[in-house]
């Protein structure tokens, strides 16, 4: 998946950045598959770990994703800093 978002993310970017004035790099306003190799290795880590916050996000603000069944009822303060100290 990170490797479809990253090449997702650099087709909208290289789309879009003439409407907003913008040019970017020569060596990178190409296709994916031309893309230099580290360049395409950065975008792929890059979207990984913007995709990995999104999720931790989506996580935090949305209940309808715990089926409190299998997690119980449980209060902030259930969660403090010192349960995950060894």
């Amino acid at each position: 998946m990170s490797e479809a978002a990253a090449k997702a993310f650099h087709e909208a970017y290289e789309r879009l950045a003439p409407s907003f004035n913008y040019t970017t790099r020569r060596e990178s306003a190409v296709p994916w598959k031309e893309m230099p190799e580290q360049n395409r290795r950065l975008m792929i880590a890059v979207t990984d770990e913007v995709c990995r916050a999104c999720q931790y996000q989506k996580l935090e603000t949305d209940p309808t994703l715990f089926d409190k069944d299998d997690f119980g009822e449980w209060e902030d303060d259930d969660w403090e800093d010192d349960d995950f100290d060894n």
